[in-house]
């Protein structure tokens, strides 16, 4: 969220912002070699588009959250430890929601629906956006 944008009412209230992301796969050709496009970049193909609910942290939860110095930077992939991922976990499960599934969310589920480590990083910096 941009300085200048105002954030939803939504998230004023506390009810959340959806967060949206593409699942994808390299196009390749009958050989298994990757496509590429006119660009000469290899050319991705949506599979799918899956929504995420980012509940926006409690005022109570800050210096927790802060404590558990959850990686949001360029060192995300720190998350495949057991400690970080257990860190991670904690604050998915009470403030990420994927609609209709059912299921808690963790690292792990987000791997199996497809979720990229640049997707995971900005979804965790939504979190951090509308909880001002």
């Amino acid at each position: 969220m941009s300085k200048k944008e105002a954030a939803p009412l939504s998230v004023m209230l506390g009810s959340g912002e959806d967060f949206y992301f593409d699942v994808t796969k390299l196009k390749t050709d009958e050989d298994g070699n990757p496509v590429f496009g006119a660009d000469g970049n290899p050319v991705l193909e949506v599979i799918a588009s899956k929504t995420l609910l980012v509940l926006p942290l409690n005022l109570k939860e800050v210096q927790e959250f802060q404590e558990d110095r959850i990686n949001t930077g360029t060192q995300t992939f720190t998350v495949l430890s057991d400690k970080e991922r257990a860190k991670t976990d904690k604050w998915l499960k009470t403030h990420v929601f994927m609609p209709g599934a059912g299921k808690v969310v963790t690292v792990d589920l987000l791997k199996e629906e497809g979720m990229d480590l640049l997707q995971m990083r900005k979804m965790i910096g939504r979190l951090l956006d509308i909880s001002g």
